[in-house]
């Protein structure tokens, strides 16, 4: 999925304490990175899932004498037991005096406990960039209701606006005059449409917004929509009425979101075929070397045909191949998580990092790049025409 809205406040915070713990490394394996996530009103489920995660936790401990500090972390895990959805993340070095604890209203995630000389963001990173909440709008010419719905499974009645029935002035001479009384009509529409935009503004946070309307009404209200909420927008349905339940507000929200997020694979894989050989490419070995050369602006990344990459102990650069460096000839490499070690090799470049469904780039090997520059063995280098359709799907 491709966020398209602004974070708030405090998951822009979240994701700056990310960028600084991404860069954070240890020549041993005590960087513990800790994943759950708790799903509605599944109380019972959710203490089995964590009594596991704990005993993963004390199993790991027992062989590694720099987590001491497990029970520490075990009780902090045990308050994340709720009857809400949240994705609840920790990460503690005790020998580097780091403990960082992190909850996001997210509606799936991992559960997993990493143990490693980095800490494992990557999870929460993508979480970040799923919206927790849409804003949706339904809208007709005389009443509209704003709904939050969050994490795809709860639709929150934020305001509801309504307007005056329109009438006609009694003392007016040209009411039988009918293009006279539908223009009245239309500027009383119209300065309703601009009340409910006007509230839509005062809603709290930069979320996406989606517009329930018949075509007629969308017709009028699409014009009077200001530039900066019309780049909030990603979609809009016809609803069956105003009245519309929980439950059907839900699904036509969740249809506008995947059509959405269809639509931007869709345009980032044209984007990249039009640049691909000067200012894109694709595949794990071009997009290494163009980490190699601080080349990357925006790295892209579902889930790498390769799970694991080495890194060379000499000069740190990213290899596919596990026999030798590609740019010193050293022989002495370190295997690494791939999805991680290419995320926070751009991270450290300050690169973008977007990510797309696990399923997403299959073949460009889930990996593609924009670059700063072009790279000298690039030019000329022929295109591969790769399907654009199968990447959008």
């Amino acid at each position: 999925m491709i966020c398209t809205a602004t974070l708030p406040p405090e998951e822009i915070m979240i994701e700056t304490h990310l960028l600084n713990l991404a860069l954070i490394s240890s020549n041993r394996s005590n960087a513990v990175s800790v994943y759950f996530q708790t799903k509605p009103c599944e109380l019972k489920s959710d203490a089995i899932r964590l009594k596991e995660l704990i005993r993963e936790l004390a199993e790991a401990a027992e062989s590694n004498r720099d987590l001491e500090a497990w029970k520490k972390m075990a009780t902090a895990m045990e308050n994340w037991l709720k009857p809400e959805a949240a994705l609840h993340a920790l990460f503690v070095c005790p020998q580097q005096a780091i403990w960082k604890e992190f909850e996001l209203p997210a509606h799936s995630g991992p559960d997993s406990v990493d143990i490693d000389n980095v800490f494992h963001v990557v999870p929460l990173l993508r979480s970040l960039q799923h919206p927790a909440t849409a804003m949706v709008v339904l809208v007709e010419r005389e009443r509209a209701r704003i709904c939050a719905v969050k994490n795809g499974l709860t639709a929150d009645h934020v305001v509801e606006v309504h307007d005056r029935p329109f009438q006609l002035c009694a003392h007016d001479n040209r009411t039988g005059w009918s293009s006279h009384i539908e223009r009245h009509k239309d500027d009383h529409a119209h300065r309703f449409f601009d009340q409910v935009l006007e509230e839509v503004g005062k809603v709290p946070g930069e979320y996406p917004i989606i517009v329930g309307c018949r075509y007629d009404v969308w017709s009028e209200l699409h014009p009077r929509i200001s530039a900066g909420l019309e780049n909030r927008m990603i979609g809009r349905f016809v609803p069956t009425s105003l009245e519309m339940g929980d439950e059907e507000i839900l699904e036509q929200t969740n249809y506008v979101l995947r059509e959405h997020d269809s639509e931007q694979r869709k345009m980032l894989a044209y984007r990249i075929r039009d640049n691909e050989g000067t200012l894109a490419i694709t595949g794990l070995e071009q997009v290494t070397a163009a980490l190699a050369r601080g080349a990357a602006k925006e790295l892209i990344l579902a889930t790498p045909a390769r799970l694991h990459l080495h890194r060379c102990t000499d000069c740190g650069r990213l290899n596919v191949a596990a026999t030798a460096c590609s740019d010193c000839g050293a022989p002495r490499l370190q295997t690494v998580d791939s999805e991680e070690a290419l995320t926070r090799e751009a991270l450290s470049q300050g690169a973008k990092v977007t990510f797309l469904e696990n399923h997403a780039f299959e073949e460009c090997e889930g990996v593609a790049a924009f670059l700063r520059f072009a790279l000298p063995k690039m030019r000329g280098q022929n295109r591969n025409h790769w399907a654009v359709q199968s990447i959008g799907r």
